[in-house]
């Protein structure tokens, strides 16, 4: 049986594309979201947001795998290998663009460098990676340059965060062709090393690491728990010390806000509650739970709120309650604002409580 050459190219460029998670998508959780980072980060505008929702034309789709950094929500999932190793005595990560001039493909190639997102950096930090050594091609001649934010910009607000928690930033090094060579020669033959190591010593090995990790207290039923119950940035080192940064922060307006709960009830995270301690009713928002996928903006009709990026957390917005005057329905409003006498439906509607009433 003869099969063609563009049939076969184009099985292979389908086995690469993005695998979409529809559950995670802001557009299956809010109707009014109005999240198009896929769309916006595509080079190739495979990507398609319309009435009948959002899908991929895999025949124009390059693999390339901006859209998947861009997806606050990890909706969209694509493999790459880098190289991960020891080089200088450092657990170190090597990648390289498949643009990248005078090197083959092979195992650390990534069809961008900018496919890195700060959820993913994160994930390496977390395994102990702290070296990131890369190669390019032209990059700012790329069409594919300035669809995302840059690999440089996304490990900046990565480290701002670690600095901000005063631990060890993540080091960037980028290389030429001899260096990246060199360094990959390594990595891959240190790979084949391990490669050789018997079954039954990789078992010990794996065995003796989780009883020192858990004999050190370090392993917790956090860490174990499934990766998507927690947000990256919850397992990002815990420190108590003033001007903690988080990388995506709710800022809600007192003097907008009509506490309509809107934002607590659409976010997809749960980063926004409506939280009663004692006689105190407040929004708390659940920084390490954001991840900036703006649905709580969209939902907001009083424009009482943005996404601030790389920023301490915020304080509870304090609440008090009260009773409407036209229909004696219990409502809440920032404390900070004058004292309204009709909840916000009798003041929408003019306190015609009859004709807005539901049985």
């Amino acid at each position: 049986m003869m099969v063609s050459l563009s049939w076969l190219r184009q099985t292979q460029r389908e086995w690469k594309i993005p695998d979409i998670i529809p559950e995670r998508c802001v557009h299956q959780h809010c109707e009014i979201a109005s999240c198009t980072r896929c769309v916006d980060s595509c080079p190739t505008s495979a990507w398609r947001l319309d009435e009948g929702g959002l899908r991929i034309d895999t025949t124009l789709c390059d693999s390339c795998g901006l859209c998947v950094a861009a997806c606050p929500q990890q909706a969209l999932v694509q493999t790459h290998y880098p190289l991960l190793g020891l080089i200088n005595q450092h657990k170190s990560l090597l990648a390289y663009c498949e643009r990248c001039h005078g090197v083959k493909a092979g195992k650390g190639v990534v069809p961008c460098l900018h496919i890195f997102s700060l959820s993913t950096l994160a994930e390496y930090y977390q395994l102990g990676y702290r070296h990131l050594y890369v190669a390019s091609g032209e990059c700012e001649q790329c069409e594919r340059f300035g669809k995302t934010a840059t690999l440089q910009q996304t490990l900046h607000s990565l480290n701002q965060l670690l600095e901000s928690r005063q631990v060890e930033p993540i080091q960037l090094t980028q290389l030429d062709q001899t260096a990246l060579k060199s360094y990959h020669k390594h990595l891959m033959t240190v790979q084949a090393d391990q490669t050789a190591t018997s079954r039954r010593q990789f078992f010990r090995q794996a065995v003796t690491l989780v009883a020192e990790t858990v004999e050190q207290g370090e392993l917790t039923t956090e860490m174990m728990a499934p990766a998507q119950s927690i947000t990256w940035v919850a397992r990002l080192p815990h420190n108590t010390t003033a001007g903690v940064t988080f990388p995506y922060v709710p800022i809600i307006n007192a003097e907008r806000c009509n506490g309509c709960d809107a934002c607590v009830q659409l976010c997809p995270q749960q980063a926004l509650k409506l939280e009663q301690q004692a006689d105190t009713l407040a929004y708390q928002v659940q920084v390490e739970r954001c991840n900036g996928c703006g649905v709580c903006v969209d939902g907001c009709d009083q424009q009482a709120l943005q996404i601030e990026a790389v920023k301490p957390a915020p304080e509870p917005l304090a609440l008090t309650t009260a009773h409407c005057k036209a229909c004696g329905s219990p409502f809440h409003y920032p404390t900070q604002q004058a004292s309204p006498n009709y909840c916000r439906i009798c003041t929408q509607t003019n306190h015609y409580r009859r004709l807005y009433q539901v049985y």
